[in-house]
This record gives C-alpha cells, structure tokens and sequence, in this order.
C-alpha cells in the first residue's frame, strides 16, 4: 500500500475531526500550523523566490532565455502552492496537504542538478543587471538566497510529511540537501543559550528543540551563529537566523494555544 493511500485510509477513518483523538488533533494541528512556515520561506525570508516567481520571464529568444524561463516556471509552481496552502489551511483535507507537498518536492528535485539549480540562476542573471562588480556580487547572493530557500522548503515540506506519516504509523521520508557544518556539543548549545539566547529569540533549550523539530534545516545557520558568537565573531546570518527563529517560535506557540483548547474541549466533552 502506498503512503497516500495509508493516510487516505487513516483520514477517511477519523473523517478529519478533532474529536476522534485529542493526539491525533494536535498532530494535525502542528502540521496545519507548520504549512505558514513553510509560506514565509518564498515571501520572507528568502523573497527572491517570490521575486522570480511574479518576474513573468516569458518570449524566449536564445537557450539561455529559455532556461530563465524555466526557472520562473520553477518558482511561480513552488511559491503558488506555498501560497495555496497557508491559504485553505484550515480546510484542506490531509490528502489534499499530502499531494501539495509531493507536488512541491517533486518540481525541486527535478530542477535540482549536483546540488544546483541553474534555471534559478539564469533567471536572475536575465533579471538582475551585471554591468559592475558590486552587480554581480549581488546577483551571486541573490541567487545564494534562491538556492538555500528551496532547500528550506524542501526540509520543512519533509518534515511536515513526516509528522502526516507519524499520524498514519508509516516510515520517514528522506531528501533534504542542506549542507551540514561541524556538529554542535551540548555544552556549546547550553552556552549559546545562556549568553546569547535572548538576544537571537532561544531562551532556553526547549526553544532549541522546537526550532530544530520545526525546520532542520536551520540546524547548519544555527551551527554557523554558534559558532562565530562563542568565538567573538560577528554572525554574517544573524539577524536572518534570528527572524526565522521568531516565526517558527510564534507558529509554534499558537499551535499550542490551539491544542490547549482542543484538549480542553474534550476534556469537557468526555466529563459531561
């Protein structure tokens, strides 16, 4: 039996309500409330995304233009399902969620060549202009940008369906290509914590935790900012780091302030 068809079958079991299980309500409350995280990838953190995905690049004339134009194809796919999943949120069946996702990660990973996306890349060079230095210093850390946004999108998409398969008693998916820094001790993190958590948004340790079950792949910038702030180094991602960090930590926040009144509810429910 496929993964869809296992979560289908456990979906149409529980009809998609959260009075079938309290567990089951708050797992799908956690993957509902992940699908904005996923949204602000494309339209915040890493806007060039969205930037390619509105560019129009259309008409092409050479080889090169034809592969910018498959480029925005690429982005206008990905950001348009981000877009219509954070906005049928609450309504969408978990079939429907599950096909989105596979959709997602299907048109990254058939853009992606050797870690790459040269489609991505010619599309902003066509955009951005390359007549200075500084140009296309700026164009190189555009497309930077672009290249660690999907990758973002690809660890949070797999991440979300993972939660969906731990909902259905199936195995994990795997995929995510983010580089991977040195690994962090525990007292290197206990010391982050202590001397600089509040200043980035992690004030304790089950803060840590969230962000990292939330979004993995942000585990290889929190090991860069680790690492530079321990050694007195300025963090060139600091601030970037620290913005994602609040949105995972609000998300996740208000998905608990959903699941306390799911609980409460059937708490009710079962005592009357």
């Amino acid at each position: 039996m496929s993964l869809f068809q296992l979560a289908l079958r456990y979906e149409q079991k529980y009809a998609l309500t959260s009075s079938a299980s309290p567990d089951f309500a708050r797992l799908e409350n956690s993957v509902r409330h992940s699908l904005d995280v996923l949204w602000q990838i494309p339209n915040k953190s890493f806007n060039i995304l969205r930037a390619c995905a509105d560019s129009g690049a259309a008409n092409p004339q050479n080889d090169n233009e034809r592969l910018a134009v498959e480029g925005y194809h690429l982005c206008r796919r990905v950001v348009s399902l981000a877009d219509y999943l954070k906005a049928n949120r609450d309504s969408l069946s978990l079939s429907d969620i599950r096909n989105s996702l596979d959709k997602m990660l299907a048109f990254i990973a058939d853009a992606r060549k050797d870690g790459l996306f040269p489609a991505v890349s010619e599309l902003i060079f066509q955009l951005m202009p390359s007549g200075r230095k500084y140009d296309r210093k700026v164009r190189e850390q555009e497309y930077a940008k672009a290249r660690k946004g999907l990758s973002r999108m690809t660890s949070v998409a797999l991440t979300i369906l993972n939660e969906m398969n731990k909902m259905a008693g199936a195995v994990e998916q795997t995929g995510r290509f983010d580089p991977k820094g040195a690994e962090l001790s525990e007292e290197e993190i206990v010391s982050f914590i202590r001397q600089y958590g509040d200043r980035y948004g992690i004030p304790d340790r089950q803060s840590w935790t969230d962000v990292i079950s939330m979004d993995p792949s942000l585990l290889s910038e929190l090991t860069r900012l680790v690492h530079a702030v321990l050694r007195g180094h300025v963090p060139a991602n600091g601030q970037d780091v620290k913005r994602e960090v609040e949105t995972i930590l609000r998300t996740r926040h208000e998905a608990r302030q959903t699941n306390e009144t799911i609980f409460n509810e059937n708490y009710g429910e079962n005592n009357q």
